[in-house]
Formats: C-alpha cells, sequence, structure tokens
C-alpha cells in the first residue's frame, strides 16, 4: 500500500479529532455519544496502522501507478549498488544508447556489481506467435519481438565485449516458458514487478514492489526464488557461448 496513503490516512485521522473536539465546544452532545465517537475516532489509527504492518511483514512495500515509471531501468542502475536482475520477454526497454552507457559505467566503476538478464528464447516460433496473437491480436508481431530480443542480445555482448573482463558480470541467458510478468530484482533487496496484458505495454500497467527476498516470510522470497530457478534452468545464449570459447582461445594462444 502506498506510503503516501497512510501518511494521508493519519492526517487525517489527526484532523477527525481535532474537529471532533472543536463541535463538543459548540454543540451539545450526550455524555454516551462523546464516549461513544471519542472511542470510535481513536480506534482508527491504531487499526489502520495495524492493518498496514500486518501487509509491510509480509514484504509487500507499496503498489505504483504506471505514471509513477517505478520499473524505469535507467533510474534503477543508478540508484542499485550491487545487482541488478532482469525477467521479461525482450527487454526492449534497454535497447537505448543511455542505457547501455549506464551499464558500462557501473561494470567499470562498481568491481562487485552484477547483473543478469533472463529472456525469452526467440527459436521458440510458435509460443511467440500465440502470444502474439493474444496480447496484439496479429500473430505477426512475434516478428518484431524476435527482432527486439536479437537486439537486446547483440547490445548485451556488445557490452560485454568492450569491457573485457568487468564484463563477465554481466550475463543474459534465455528461457523457453513464456513469461506472464516481468521482473526486477535491485541488490536483493526488494523486487519491482509488473505484467503483460492484451493490447498493452507493461511499462502501462501497475508495479508491485515487495522487500526482504531473503526473508521466507515475505512474498519477495518467492519471487527471487524463481527468478534463480528459471536461471538455473535457463540455457546461454549461442552468441555468449561463441564468444566465451573466442576469448578462451585467445587467452591460450
Amino acid at each position: 500500500m502506498d506510503k503516501r496513503f497512510v501518511i494521508v490516512s493519519l492526517m487525517l485521522g489527526v484532523a477527525a479529532n481535532v474537529a471532533y473536539a472543536l463541535l463538543l465546544r459548540i454543540v451539545e452532545v450526550p455524555r454516551s455519544v462523546q464516549t461513544s465517537l471519542m472511542i470510535v475516532l481513536l480506534l482508527i489509527l491504531p487499526f489502520l496502522v495495524l492493518h498496514l504492518r500486518h501487509f509491510w511483514r509480509r514484504g509487500l512495500v507499496n503498489i505504483w501507478d504506471a505514471k509513477d515509471e517505478k520499473f524505469n531501468l535507467l533510474n534503477q542502475i543508478h540508484e542499485s549498488k550491487r545487482s541488478l536482475f532482469f525477467l521479461g520477454v525482450s527487454a526492449r526497454t534497454i535497447m537505448q544508447p543511455q542505457i547501455e552507457a549506464a551499464l558500462m559505467q557501473k561494470l567499470l566503476t562498481n568491481h562487485e556489481y552484477e547483473v543478469r538478464f533472463l529472456l525469452f528464447d526467440r527459436s521458440e516460433t510458435r509460443k511467440l506467435r500465440r502470444r502474439a496473437l493474444e496480447e496484439t491480436g496479429n500473430p505477426d508481431a512475434a516478428n518484431e519481438w524476435a527482432t527486439a530480443m536479437g537486439s537486446t542480445i547483440e547490445m548485451i555482448l556488445r557490452i560485454k565485449k568492450t569491457l573485457a573482463r568487468a564484463g563477465d558480470r554481466l550475463q543474459v541467458r534465455t528461457y523457453r516458458s513464456f513469461p506472464v510478468f516481468r521482473m526486477l530484482i535491485i541488490d536483493n533487496r526488494y523486487v519491482l514487478m509488473n505484467y503483460y496484458a492484451k493490447d498493452r505495454f507493461p511499462a502501462e500497467l501497475p508495479c508491485l514492489e515487495t522487500g526482504a527476498p531473503g526473508n521466507p516470510s515475505s512474498f519477495g522470497y518467492a519471487f527471487a526464488k524463481y527468478f534463480e530457478e528459471m536461471w538455473s534452468e535457463a540455457q546461454e545464449t549461442i552468441l555468449e557461448r561463441d564468444t566465451a570459447v573466442k576469448s578462451s582461445a585467445a587467452e591460450n594462444a
């Protein structure tokens, strides 16, 4: 739940008590009614706090509207300190010069920083066309998606080649189970997640933020575990394997 909502609710609760106190000076109210109203107003705040605390203990931090752009990848690269893990289809949002520059700068200046990209396997043509038909009504949109996936992988591999050893901390793998949502895990501290829907880009949909991915009592734990399971079963891209082989051969020459 939005923390701004909590603050506004608390302010309204205080304002209601003040207004009630002023009202008692103007209107004559029976003592029993005064007592009942006072109890109700005083209970609003603790019940609200307890209700929100129940959600926070389960790792539910916030739900962001699309206009808030919480999932903005460039912002998260700048703000993250240790790692950034992405799960999605083609990562079209990272095919931008400023994203490429930010990734390179982060990997060059922070020697512990790690980036992982999990993308859909574009060779799964039938699944790609089926999902394109479901979401856009046009199965041929799968061709555009496949092109975007290839461009994303090429950009990542270009960064790896430019950074040499520092590029080893930038990894990309592909998987064959088409996702229903996309995910960012930042610094293993919190998880951002939105989803794919008909005639909508994920950026146009709400974003769920959960915290404490290392705590089994948090929903963030389940999302982080899901990512790790997907990562362990995913395949390195053919281009990345070829790049690794060529680099190894060059070092042994």
